[in-house]
């Protein structure tokens, strides 16, 4: 059954894509004070990762107020409450795409937690497993989001606020408030206890090279290029 759901919604997803410019919006803290919210908004699709809804009003004039498409991990520490579950619907978000498999405990509890809401929700699962073959440790969010929309009939892909950890989130991603719980979270990223940046900075940058549709901002592109 939820196989074919899948096949489904994946064909779906791909019919949603086919030629549209999409932005990924990842949550760096040097976005902050580049004033792009216009520009991001004015994308054919916003994609968004993890915890960065509810943008706070103060930073749309940064991070622009769309959001098209969330991939979020569900991990246990931050799965979605039932506040967020209200916002998605408010700002009419189209699909949630989670690195789960359909048959694990954490995307059961999401399915039942979604309930009848008009949210498509796919799975990324497939994409997550091959990228793990080739970067040691678990894939970031981010790498998995960027292969699983290249792997879609998109025209183009422009990643921004993606910096491997070295500015930390932004004020509000995750519901931080303070540096100081940014600044502690990033030093335990920075160490690669969760994700291996450098095996992961070589895939990317190899993918980049090699797929003329992925664009990425100036800090993305020093950093492929060290």
């Amino acid at each position: 059954m939820w196989k074919r759901e899948c096949c489904f919604l994946l064909k779906e997803y791909r019919k949603y894509l086919k030629d549209k410019n999409v932005i990924l919006v990842a949550p760096a803290a040097y976005l902050i004070g580049r004033n792009m919210g216009e520009e991001i908004d004015n994308y054919d699709v916003v994609v968004r990762i993890n915890n960065s809804l509810p943008i706070p009003k103060t930073l749309e004039k940064d991070l622009g107020s769309r959001t098209d498409i969330l991939y979020h991990g569900l991990f246990s520490s931050g799965f979605p409450k039932e506040n967020e579950k209200k916002h998605w619907q408010d700002i009419g978000l189209k699909w949630i795409v989670s690195k789960l498999s359909k048959d694990n405990k954490r995307s059961k509890k999401f399915k039942e937690f979604l309930g009848d809401m008009n949210i498509n929700w796919l799975t990324s699962y497939g994409t997550m497993k091959k990228i793990s073959k080739n970067v040691k440790k678990s894939p970031s969010q981010g790498t998995i989001t960027i292969v699983h929309l290249l792997e879609q009939p998109i025209k183009s892909l422009v990643v921004i606020g993606m910096d491997f950890y070295q500015t930390g989130y932004y004020l509000g991603y995750k519901n931080l408030n303070n540096e100081e719980q940014i600044e502690k979270i990033r030093k335990i990223n920075q160490r690669g206890k969760f994700h291996d940046m450098v095996s992961q900075i070589k895939y990317l940058a190899k993918i980049w090279k090699e797929d003329d549709r992925l664009k990425v901002d100036d800090v993305l592109e020093k950093i492929l290029t060290q």
